[in-house]
This record gives C-alpha cells, structure tokens and sequence, in this order.
C-alpha cells in the first residue's frame, strides 16, 4: 500500500466523519445514556435527587446571600439602573479585553524557535 493512497483514506474518513450524520450521532449517544440508566436505576435516582439538593442548596443559600449581604451594598442604586448596567458590561469587556490582550502581545514578541528548544 502506497503512503498516498493512506493519506487519501485518512483524508477522507475525517472529512466524511466531520461532516457525519449529527443525528445519527446524537441518537447512538441517547441510546447509550438509556443504556446505562436503566442498568443502575438507583445510582441514577441517586445522582438526580443530589443534584436537586445541590440546585436547590445553591439557590437558598445565593437568595439569602443576596438579602443580607448584597442589596445593601447598591447604595440607593436599583439593580436595573441602566448607567450602572453599561458600566458594568463597560468595565467586564475591558477586563476581557485586557485579559486576552496582555498575553497576546508577551506571545508575539517571543521567538518560536527559543520557545520550542525551552519546552
């Protein structure tokens, strides 16, 4: 077999696979999940009923958080203030921004080749 003739069939099989039929995917990956719930009801009983007592834990607990301690940190301010929700958005885009920007530049001024021979 020629190493051309792999490469075609590699090439084609990960091309067809990307391209693949989603819905057949997602129907064998249902069918697996009933598969394996309805071997272990219990667990499966189990993790739900934990998962419930976590959301609900979650939301008791960020409710009276709430409550206590962050209403009265608004300072007369109401919570749909439209100046306070656009510096808000205004000031989390600048973080991101910052955040993705920083690193970037560091990156762009590094040789490849250095960094490569130091890994």
């Amino acid at each position: 077999m020629k190493a051309g003739s792999v490469h075609d069939a590699v090439t084609s099989r990960t091309t067809s696979e990307a391209k693949g039929d989603v819905v057949s995917q997602l129907s064998s990956d249902l069918r697996q999940i009933l598969r394996s719930v309805t071997k272990a009801p219990s667990l499966t009983l189990l993790l739900v009923v934990t998962l419930g007592l976590g959301i609900g834990a979650n939301s008791a607990i960020f409710s009276l958080i709430d409550r206590v301690a962050l209403r009265p940190l608004l300072f007369e301010l109401s919570p749909n203030d439209p100046a306070a929700l656009a510096f808000a958005a205004l000031a989390v885009a600048a973080v991101t921004l910052l955040a993705g920007l920083l690193p970037a530049r560091r990156a762009a001024h590094l040789d490849s080749a250095v960094a490569l021979r130091e890994e």
